[in-house]
């Protein structure tokens, strides 16, 4: 049974709890808190971070971090999910050190719940330009994931998607498409982009996509979750395992386009021997989830602003070498 699921890549695994139904606690609450759970031999100093859509999350000094949600019984389920996953992401890795490790003794303060993370060091992908290291750790990074015993996977996540039903997604897409250049967001009055779409997916239903698959997904590869060496681009950290579960790999393909744009991406599949109808299917799926994201927060009734810079941030490197480069306008523009 193949997917056409509206998840996006920062759904459908994730069960976590409104941040906004409870007033977060106190950076002076979650000092006192984090002396008790971590029993330091020195003050420790804690900020609120900017990051993180499901968590509240914190800075616990130098050395950790805390991922919190407020208290409820599935809110605390979810957080267990979490620390399993990570820690098997972790236990798989050649690298173990780009995924944070979750402590035992959990955050707990003022009706709010978190894991205690060990802190990665390193600065995002979107403040810096991929490299030939990033390349090959990304490789290195789908492959240790592709390798992880699926029913493993599986019980650490609960969660599995079938098989991404990419012709059902590219007739979505084309209405999405259609609905933002009608409400002025992009221009494309000759349709060609959507003609591109369905000559992709004429060209794909021609070939034999081989024997499908499932592995354990990240699910949410983007430039705010890789973190980077800045003197030579090799990835220190991958943040954010919250979405993951076990699917489709061309999942995980989108999120490398997403990333570091189609050419490095076709280099990261070559290294992962991914066949030349794999890294199209996933490129093509790549595009029908940037047009579908789009049109969500611009169309949609729920407005992401931070989402939506991220997702024209990353539109150049999804339709690399297409044509399509500059269709979208501005909101100045648009208006």
């Amino acid at each position: 049974m193949e997917n056409d699921d509206e998840s996006s890549r920062s759904s459908g695994s994730s069960n976590h709890s409104n941040t906004e139904e409870l007033e977060e606690p106190t950076i002076e609450a979650v000092q006192i808190a984090a002396r008790k759970a971590l029993n330091p031999d020195h003050d420790i100093a804690c900020r609120r971070f900017a990051e993180g859509t499901h968590h509240a999350v914190y800075a616990i000094g130098d050395d950790h971090v805390a991922r919190c949600l407020p208290i409820s019984e599935k809110a605390i389920k979810s957080l267990r999910r979490d620390g399993a996953v990570q820690n098997l992401a972790k236990r798989s890795m050649s690298k173990p050190d780009i995924v944070s490790e979750v402590l035992e003794t959990p955050l707990i303060v003022d009706g709010w719940q978190g894991n205690l993370e060990r802190r990665l060091h390193g600065i995002c992908l979107q403040d810096s330009q991929p490299t030939a290291k990033t390349e090959a750790d990304l490789a290195q990074l789908l492959i240790d994931l592709r390798a992880v015993d699926v029913g493993e996977a599986l019980a650490a996540t609960a969660y599995q998607e079938s098989k991404v039903n990419i012709k059902a997604r590219v007739g979505k897409t084309i209405r999405a498409w259609e609905e933002l250049v009608q409400k002025g967001h992009a221009v494309d009055p000759e349709a060609k982009l959507s003609s591109m779409l369905k000559e992709k997916l004429e060209g794909l239903s021609k070939v034999s996509e081989g024997l499908y698959q499932p592995a354990l997904l990240h699910a949410d590869i983007n430039t705010e979750n890789v973190l980077v060496d800045p003197k030579d681009g090799s990835i220190t950290g991958v943040l954010d395992w919250s979405d993951a579960f076990v699917g489709d790999p061309c999942v995980e393909f989108s999120g490398v386009i997403f990333a570091i744009g189609v050419e490095g991406a076709r280099r990261v599949g070559e290294k992962v021997g991914l066949s030349a109808v794999e890294i199209e299917r996933g490129w093509l799926y790549t595009m029908t989830e940037m047009i579908r994201d789009l049109r969500k927060c611009l169309c949609g009734e729920k407005r992401d602003e931070h989402l939506t810079m991220l997702l024209k941030g990353e539109w150049g490197r999804v339709f690399e070498g297409t044509g399509f480069e500059g269709l979208l306008r501005s909101e100045r523009s648009a208006a």
